[in-house]
């Protein structure tokens, strides 16, 4: 997160509070929940469900930065992606019969 997103995030959190920002994620994640399940259902057509599902991540992206701030998770988050991310290439690998250090 940059320096100005990073100020942003802060100014709202001291504006809205913890709690509010906190509600704020949940209504967001519901948000891109609900355009998910639409293009799951097929009610967007390929081209109609690109705009709603790139602003519900980027909201999304916005409200996970900002609770990682809030909470001061950060580094702990950070920690826990590389983690999940190995035990992913490792389930993948698995999964597809390689091993040892292919590109993945």
């Amino acid at each position: 997160m940059d320096c100005w997103e990073q100020r942003v995030i802060e100014e709202a959190a001291k504006s809205y509070g913890t709690k509010t920002q906190t509600i704020q994620a949940v209504e967001e994640f519901s948000e891109l929940l609900v355009v998910l399940s639409k293009i799951v259902n097929g009610r967007y057509s390929s081209k109609d469900h690109l705009i709603p599902l790139i602003d519900e991540v980027a909201d999304c992206q916005i409200m996970l930065n900002s609770l990682k701030s809030i909470y001061e998770i950060e580094d702990q988050v950070s920690e826990r992606v590389f983690f999940k991310l190995n035990r992913l290439r490792e389930r993948v690998r698995e999964r597809n019969g390689r091993h040892g250090d292919e590109k993945l």
